[in-house]
């Protein structure tokens, strides 16, 4: 037998003996490659933000994201739930005060403590 095909012989055997494993160890509906897509969902369920999950899965862009992430409708819920908590938190933050009254407070501020 030459190099080539005891090489081929080796994998073919190689082969037969992992499926036999894989099948006992994992579900035969299980790929791999969905690990990657659960990662990156859970990611963007954490706020991680969407330029750096697309770094982290070495993506060409973010155009190609929303194919890789499934959010849960849970999640989607939570995410609205945060929207709506920083929208009513903003509403009852005192409005800013312009630079004129400020700086109007300063000069009488400074004028009543000489």
């Amino acid at each position: 037998m030459g190099i080539v095909a005891h090489a081929a012989a080796k994998a073919s055997i190689r082969r037969g003996a992992m499926d036999g494993k894989r099948k006992r160890i994992v579900p035969g509906d299980f790929v791999l490659h969905s690990l990657r897509h659960t990662m990156l969902t859970r990611l963007g369920e954490s706020e991680v933000d969407d330029f750096t999950i697309v770094r982290i899965a070495g993506l060409g862009g973010i155009t190609v994201l929303p194919r890789r992430l499934h959010p849960a409708p849970e999640a989607v819920e939570r995410a609205f739930e945060r929207l709506r908590l920083a929208v009513a938190n903003a509403e009852n933050q005192p409005k800013p005060l312009s630079p004129a009254t400020v700086s109007a407070t300063i000069v009488q501020t400074v004028a009543a403590s000489h």
